[in-house]
């Protein structure tokens, strides 16, 4: 139990955004045009597409993108880190 809570625990500090730039998760099915509708929604630019159409890179300068991108549809929103694998198209 105690290294459940502790895995849960790091799992969030390494996905919690940081920066500018984050990867957003559309809810599987999404395609590329509304995930690109959704940053520009929340006042963000798109950067890069993911492996999938539901995976995008954004960047904003202005502070809360994370929170717009929720309310403009996101399912998630994470740090960029986290697309090292999810920008990678076969």
């Amino acid at each position: 139990a105690v290294f459940c809570g502790f895995s849960i625990l790091m799992l969030i500090a390494l996905a919690t955004p940081r920066g500018d730039f984050v990867l957003v998760v559309g809810w599987p099915g999404t395609s590329e045009n509304t995930m690109m509708q959704i940053v520009s929604d929340a006042g963000g630019s798109f950067v890069a597409r993911g492996a999938r159409d539901w995976l995008v890179v954004a960047h904003a300068e202005t502070e809360g993108l994370p929170t717009r991108l929720m309310r403009a549809g996101a399912m998630l929103v994470l740090d960029h880190s986290l697309a090292v694998g999810c920008t990678e198209r076969n």
